[in-house]
């Protein structure tokens, strides 16, 4: 295969952003096909791709032989459904994060792609720009980095400070599930 081709799922503002001006960078990489259930946001991407493949049924875009490879960026509670069909299409996945709403789901679909022979990936998308991987080199001394957050998870009211990044990073209390929000919250005991 000297072309791969790839088929998005979920094409709003981190496919735009993100991942489309990643892709144009890749010469052996095409956009094959495009999946969202908003038509506008639909045509945008395939105005920005050129792409004009375009469904808003991820079933239809999986069973295509031309796409070898998937992006799901799409509302976190459709990452795990998503992917397993994928794998089960023969896909390999980049998943934007968090890959799923449950740790078991996450393992379900590592151990799945790990069997089909697929490789999957969570999206972290700095993960590999410089100033990233000179951070890495810190070991862990991430004092008085701000989390920011939409809402309280417990009453939901607007919040910005969450908490702080320790030098003994993860804290206790390190990860909380927000299911008022969907998103993965890291809280710490420290404060600013």
């Amino acid at each position: 295969m000297s072309t791969l081709g790839i088929g998005i799922i979920g094409c709003g503002g981190i496919t735009l952003q993100n991942h489309l001006p990643g892709l144009a960078l890749c010469p052996d990489v095409r956009v094959a096909a495009l999946c969202d259930s908003d038509p506008g946001t639909l045509q945008r991407a395939s105005t920005a791709t050129g792409c004009t493949v375009t469904t808003s049924d991820y079933h239809q875009l999986l069973a295509r032989d031309d796409v070898h490879a998937i992006i799901i960026a799409t509302p976190n509670f459709l990452h795990f459904p998503i992917a397993m069909a994928a794998i089960a299409a023969g896909k390999h996945i980049l998943c934007e994060k968090p890959i799923a709403m449950a740790a078991e789901d996450a393992r379900t679909m590592a151990r799945a792609a790990d069997a089909a022979g697929l490789r999957h990936m969570t999206a972290f998308t700095y993960r590999f720009v410089p100033a990233t991987c000179a951070t890495s080199s810190t070991k862990g001394i991430w004092a008085n980095l701000a989390i920011i957050a939409p809402a309280d998870c417990k009453t939901g009211a607007p919040a910005t400070w969450v908490g702080a990044w320790s030098r003994n990073w993860p804290a206790p209390e390190s990860w909380v599930t927000c299911s008022a929000t969907a998103s993965i919250l890291p809280i710490t005991s420290s404060a600013p």
